[in-house]
């Protein structure tokens, strides 16, 4: 992996990278805290987020809210160029976070993912992001100031879309994915989320891992636990941030989280299980 230009700081991850042979094997399903935008420039992949897939041209720009699973499925015989943007939606002033986010938080998850070139009426929208990586004395600065009128060419795109909603051929993914997401935080079995997706058992676990990249499991547990990381950066207890999440033992919490974010989620009122 080439890394063409990289800034982070504690509200963004930006990079512009070129993977001259990529190995599909190294982008799997995964899900973010922060929210992403992603502009393809070169390769040959289909993008499967929530469900539902894009096929992506050159300029394509993707949108991930928070938690949104998603992975790329690439041709390794094609050079994968793409420029990515992670932010913090505390980057967005407060009195303009709830209209120019409105594009990753007012709508379902899986849906309106993709925006091309022709969707703008001014060409060079999707050059706010390749001009973010120019050099600059003040690289947060360069990155905002872009980032904040992008928001809002999106914002437009977005509510067009909602007066003209873009037909869609729900999978029974979808429908799982819909019953999953409606009751996150409850008990969830596989046979309830099978008889909403109207297959069996068996046919809804290979259907889930071939357009999500995940099992049925790991997705869940992948959106509860970054509710829980909220929770606890807000300052909530583990105890009751396992519970809201719908973690019935802390110890499968406690271990899930320490897996994913390497550290223990403990707080002063719970003691550390033993052996881990």
């Amino acid at each position: 992996m080439g890394i063409l230009y990289q800034y982070t700081d504690d509200e963004i991850e930006f990079h512009h990278t070129l993977d001259e042979h990529p190995d599909p094997a190294d982008y799997t399903m995964h899900t973010h805290e922060r929210l992403e935008l992603y502009l393809f420039l070169s390769g040959k992949g289909i993008f499967h987020v929530e469900g539902n897939t894009y096929e992506l041209k050159s300029g394509d720009l993707l949108l991930f809210g928070q938690g949104e699973s998603h992975y790329i499925e690439l041709d390794p015989a094609y050079p994968y160029e793409r420029v990515v943007l992670h932010f913090n939606k505390t980057l967005v002033p407060a009195e303009f976070r709830e209209t120019l986010l409105c594009s990753f938080f007012d709508r379902e998850a899986g849906y309106n993912n993709l925006y091309r070139r022709a969707d703008f009426a001014d060409s060079a929208t999707t050059l706010y992001l390749q001009k973010m990586m120019k050099p600059h004395d003040m690289p947060r600065m360069q990155i905002v100031s872009l980032l904040l009128p992008l928001l809002g060419e999106l914002r437009e795109v977005f509510l067009h879309r909602a007066d003209h909603p873009l037909p869609v051929e729900e999978t029974a993914v979808m429908r799982a994915l819909r019953y999953i997401n409606a009751h996150l935080y409850e008990p969830l079995r596989l046979e309830d989320i099978s008889r909403q997706a109207y297959i069996s058992k068996p046919q809804l676990c290979r259907a889930f891992k071939a357009e999500t990249g995940s099992t049925v499991g790991g997705y869940i547990t992948a959106k509860r636990l970054i509710r829980a990381k909220e929770l606890l950066d807000a300052g909530e207890a583990a105890s009751v941030t396992a519970a809201v999440c719908g973690f019935g033992e802390y110890t499968t919490f406690y271990r899930a989280f320490s897996r994913r974010y390497g550290y223990a989620p403990t707080k002063s009122d719970v003691t550390t299980p033993k052996g881990t």
